[in-house]
């Protein structure tokens, strides 16, 4: 997929990446991988294994040269409900390895956790360190966030969930856009422009966010879940291109200094691995840090 980015993008990502992060390539990183939305809390190995893929994380440490963490949470619930379980997590790994640079590859709706956290994170925010989660020292710990295909101005799926969790999608879709979750209630393209105006103001955070977005919908015919997002795609009035769930403009929607990062030819269930190992992890492991 790398040959697929123009030179011009390419120049700039390379030269993003010396410039935040070359006086600083020593340091110890870790990765810390925050997935999207689902039905409930699962195992940190199901997670791992089954979500991200362990040749995605390969690829993204670059064969493992960087540490990587990977969280857990309820992806049914509140993003704000679930934000101090993420922070608990990151704060633990911290107390065992203080001087780690944290680099976050969030999925989806994990891209909107790590959104709250880092714009609550100073004493003027908000929602400063929400519910006693000390989102203060990830915030000083984190060195930038990565987005694959985040919500952050909100998903129309979310805004027709109801109609679509009545219709005949494979379970995985009917998941994704179940009107009856609290995590698709704050997906709505209403909930997050209001949120974006107040407690998700992208000026209240002090840490880059990278995006990336999806541009296909059916990248595999013979997978139900790629017919699933075309059908989707076909029955939602989406505003420009989409990945079947979440429109390039909400995808790009912080910025990022310089400019929104890139498009990928994937769509929402391939934007976190695809089928060929490192398909988004090369990118990450290249770019990302």
């Amino acid at each position: 997929m790398l040959s697929k980015l123009s030179k011009h993008l390419t120049a700039t990502i390379l030269f993003l990446s010396f410039f935040i992060f070359g006086a600083n390539i020593a340091e110890a990183v870790t990765l810390v991988f925050v997935h999207g939305k689902g039905s409930g809390k699962d195992t940190v190995a199901n997670v791992t294994n089954e979500y991200w893929t362990t040749d995605m994380i390969r690829a993204a440490t670059r064969n493992y040269q960087a540490k990587s963490l990977v969280v857990s949470y309820d992806g049914s619930q509140y993003y704000w409900d679930v934000s101090s379980d993420i922070a608990g997590q990151i704060n633990n790994y911290l107390n065992s390895f203080p001087n780690e640079r944290l680099v976050f590859v969030c999925h989806s709706y994990g891209g909107i956790q790590m959104r709250f956290i880092l714009c609550n994170s100073t004493t003027s925010s908000p929602y400063y360190n929400y519910r006693g989660a000390n989102f203060a020292r990830i915030a000083s710990a984190t060195s930038h966030v990565i987005t694959l295909a985040s919500p952050h101005s909100g998903s129309e799926v979310a805004d027709v969930g109801a109609t679509l969790s009545n219709s005949a999608f494979t379970s995985w879709i009917v998941a994704l856009v179940d009107n009856n979750s609290n995590s698709s209630k704050v997906l709505t393209t209403a909930h997050l422009t209001y949120a974006s105006q107040n407690w998700l103001r992208d000026s209240l955070r002090t840490k880059a966010f990278y995006t990336v977005a999806g541009t296909e919908t059916v990248n595999h015919i013979y997978h139900l879940n790629d017919l699933g997002l075309g059908a989707v795609d076909l029955l939602v009035s989406f505003n420009g291109a989409t990945d079947g769930l979440v429109s390039i403009g909400s995808a790009h929607f912080p910025g990022a200094p310089g400019g929104d990062w890139f498009n990928t030819t994937a769509n929402h269930d391939h934007n976190r691995h695809n089928d060929d190992p490192g398909y988004i992890g090369n990118i990450i492991g290249q770019y990302g840090w």
